[in-house]
């Protein structure tokens, strides 16, 4: 028996009998949906045509926007990658399901165990492979490979062998399957690395695609970006190479056409096999990227640039629209799920977190940053009513007004204390609630025992840059 939610976390709402998975938007399909979801790592929304970037970065993406329902303010609740996919998958939040690091090994063990499923706390995949689903992966790079715990319920899982592949390999992959699954209803979850630094797995020719020019410089200004930064790794006491954040960006939105070229490409695979219009389509993204914002290269921090990520969700039925209210990623599959009635995700909505946000109360958007290091403060943050509040541990606050400053340039902690007050309280009774949720999850992990990551996992997650802050 789950548990009731409380106000804070209010849980799906109920209505005609219906779980909060069903709306009265769109027909059901005479057949169980097919469900697809595409998380591009390291995409944040607004190098994304549609979501209003001065560079056509992906034509296929605006199209797909252009027939679904895209919400304009999608917050991760955290800036790695594997616990918000565990997030994503799961309806909850990193407090919750106790995944809080790609790298709690090498970081000092500081970020918890790779995500393990509970009796009351199992994946998407899980839910629907026990509902006669057909469940699989396809998935890009180390991060997300087997031993994150994000393989939990796929019976078709397919990671490369090596750190990291290109999205179109991926794609193709995923596509085959798909098509393979014609006659049953599947869950595919198709995973893309490209635009995670340092592109080693982009072609040339999307390399060379944008080059700096005066918009260019305007937005980075804009943004308040740095044009050059020497990153430290704090972790590993590093001085890392000091990098152009100008020919960044260039191949950072380089990755992003040939990832909007691979997302396209699996559109069109369903579409020619009549598939398109009895599946449920979601893109969204783990995190987003500094890219010289904050002093920032790469992600692991709490800046909204890092966590701002895109959501587009195509149901055959809903009506195309933009939607402003904000939301968590942990909300992304609740959401979805009441565009596209008839799909058997009652049990996976019951232990949500997340809501149906086109059909509930606005709640509080919370994120994190965990310890980089054992001795190191966490911080936390929470979006409500167009404020943004972060507090960490160790005591330093900041208060940023996302309608006048998007990009926190302006901390107005001090000139606003009793804003800070009221977003402090409802932060600390949030955490509070999370936690007491997490606790409860963690007991039943203890209880089954979990492996430790492999050394081989670890080094390839060190190949490719984390060091616990990724």
């Amino acid at each position: 028996m789950h548990s009731p939610r409380t106000p804070l976390l209010a849980a799906c709402l109920l209505a005609s009998g219906t779980s909060c998975g069903a709306s009265a938007e769109g027909p059901a399909p005479a057949s169980p949906w097919n469900v697809l979801i595409v998380t591009v790592d390291t995409l944040r929304a607004d190098h994304l045509s549609c979501y209003g970037y001065f560079r056509d970065t992906s034509p296929r993406i605006d199209a797909l926007a252009a027939e679904s329902v895209l919400f304009e303010s999608c917050t991760a609740p955290i800036s790695h990658t594997q616990p918000s996919h565990a997030s994503l998958f799961t309806g909850t939040y990193p407090l919750e399901h106790g995944t809080l690091s790609n790298l709690a090994t090498l970081a000092g063990g500081h970020g918890g165990p790779p995500f393990a499923a509970t009796p009351e706390l199992r994946t998407l995949a899980q839910h629907l492979l026990e509902a006669g689903y057909r469940t699989g992966a396809f998935v890009s790079a180390s991060p997300v490979k087997r031993e994150s715990g994000l393989d939990a319920g796929f019976d078709a899982w397919d990671e490369p062998d090596e750190l990291a592949r290109a999205s179109r390999d991926t794609q193709r992959l995923a596509s085959v399957w798909m098509l393979e699954q014609a006659e049953v209803p599947f869950l595919c979850w198709l995973h893309l690395f490209d635009p995670h630094r340092a592109y080693t797995t982009l072609p040339e020719e999307y390399a060379r695609l944008y080059r700096t020019d005066d918009e260019l410089l305007a937005v980075l200004e804009r943004r308040g970006a740095s044009l050059e930064l020497t990153p430290v790794d704090d972790v590993r006491g590093i001085v890392k190479e000091t990098v152009d954040i100008r020919a960044m960006a260039n191949l950072y939105d380089g990755a992003v056409r040939y990832v909007d070229d691979a997302v396209g490409a699996v559109l069109d695979d369903l579409r020619a096999h009549d598939l398109l219009e009895s599946t449920l389509v979601v893109l969204t993204a783990d995190h987003g990227e500094g890219i010289g914002q904050h002093g920032e290269v790469d992600h692991g921090h709490l800046w909204r640039e890092q966590l701002w990520v895109p959501l587009i969700v195509r149901a055959p039925g809903a009506a195309p629209r933009r939607v402003s209210e904000r939301l968590s990623l942990v909300d992304a599959l609740p959401t979805a799920f009441g565009l596209a009635p008839g799909l058997p995700v009652e049990g996976f909505l019951a232990q949500c977190s997340g809501r149906d946000v086109l059909r509930g109360e606005p709640l509080p958007v919370f994120s994190m940053l965990p310890k980089r290091r054992p001795d190191a403060p966490m911080t936390l943050a929470i979006e409500l009513d167009g404020w943004r509040f972060l507090r960490s541990t160790g005591g330093a606050e900041a208060l940023f007004d996302l309608g006048s400053d998007p990009f926190e340039l302006v901390n107005l902690r001090n000139r606003r204390p009793e804003k800070a007050d009221e977003l402090r309280a409802a932060l600390l009774a949030l955490q509070a609630e999370l936690e007491r949720r997490g606790e409860r999850h963690e007991a039943l992990r203890a209880r089954d025992g979990m492996p430790p990551p492999s050394q081989d996992f670890l080094q390839e997650l060190n190949a490719l840059g984390y060091g616990g802050e990724e």
